[in-house]
């Protein structure tokens, strides 16, 4: 009899189990779900997990709770829990997850999480001192004209 266990079946599943002989587990992101069906008593499946018994893996590039991210990997699925591609890379986007969109328009596309965030970090150190270097210099060119014209 579903949701039931004992020799006279008269026992409800534990917690977390459900369907039967309490041979199915529920995800649910609060833990309990009807142990005869495995619907969450309270809505919402923990990350990795989605359907009414939150019994359902993230699948097709999706990911988080309730299976309600995209992942955009280049070369595998990511994981259902974090979006962490499986294979390091992204297509069209950024992030760990691959499911932030590039902010700079013609960036490359097929890119690995270290690689972008170096590239990011050194444009905006090398704008920083070219930025700083311009200003001293123009600095120094006004005080030499003030001083000349004295």
């Amino acid at each position: 009899m579903e949701g039931w266990i004992g020799r006279t079946c008269s026992q409800g599943c534990q917690t977390g189990l459900f369907g039967p002989g309490c041979s199915e587990e529920c995800h649910c992101r609060i833990p309990g779900c009807n142990h005869i069906n495995g619907a969450c008593i309270t809505m919402g499946c923990e990350a990795g997990w989605s359907g009414q018994a939150c019994n359902q893996p993230c699948t097709n590039h999706t990911f988080g709770r309730d299976c309600n991210q995209t992942c955009h990997c280049a070369n595998s699925d990511c994981d259902g829990r974090t979006g962490v591609c499986k294979v390091p890379g992204c297509l069209g986007w950024i992030g760990n997850s691959c499911s932030q969109a590039q902010k700079q328009p013609g960036a490359t596309t097929k890119i690995s999480h270290g690689e972008e965030q170096t590239t990011h970090t050194q444009c905006t150190t090398g704008y920083a001192v070219v930025g700083s270097l311009l200003a001293v210099s123009i600095s120094c060119n006004i005080g030499l004209i003030v001083y000349c014209l004295r």
